[in-house]
């Protein structure tokens, strides 16, 4: 969830823009305006048509070959697996702790650890776990797609690990 992770189309209006060039954009937008609104006014308003219509890159490349992205919510990692692998090594090395540790030893225990985690079907049952907590805590109507759908269908052709 981090602000990068959200990095908007490299030609998207700036508020750094001029009059100007923020005049050109809502043009462009078809955003009305009137040649004597400020600048501040101009970029609420482009900010707003942003804000409802410019997606993340990040977004847009993945809704381009079939993929939806869902941002959880911030303060929520045990709805991010990631989170989850991150604080079990963490754990594992931190209890490994001395006060003769240096930095050499840190390294090794956390190459040790990341190489002893379990294969990648681990990684999708704790996926599906999030999954199942996120579904639990902002339940909506209908069950998501991908709740019914086995791994059956998933490509892994790109991942050099096991499965």
């Amino acid at each position: 969830n981090a602000k990068y992770h959200k990095g908007l189309p490299g030609n998207t209006p700036k508020g750094s823009w001029t009059k100007q060039k923020m005049a050109e954009a809502c043009e462009a937008y078809g955003i009305e305006i009137d040649v004597k609104e400020f600048r501040s006014t101009l970029w609420a308003k482009l900010k707003t048509h942003i804000a409802a219509n410019i997606v993340p890159v990040i977004v847009q490349l993945a809704k381009d070959r079939g993929h939806e992205v869902v941002f959880t919510p911030p303060y929520h990692s045990d709805m991010q697996p990631i989170e989850m692998v991150w604080a079990y090594v963490k754990g594992a090395v931190g209890r490994q702790y001395t006060t003769s540790t240096k930095f050499p030893d840190v390294r090794q225990r956390l190459d040790r650890e990341f190489a002893g985690l379990p294969k990648m079907a681990a990684y999708l049952n704790a996926v599906d776990d999030a999954d199942d907590a996120a579904g639990a805590a902002f339940s909506s109507e209908s069950e998501s797609e991908s709740d019914a759908d086995s791994c059956d269908d998933c490509d892994f052709a790109d991942y050099d690990g096991d499965v």
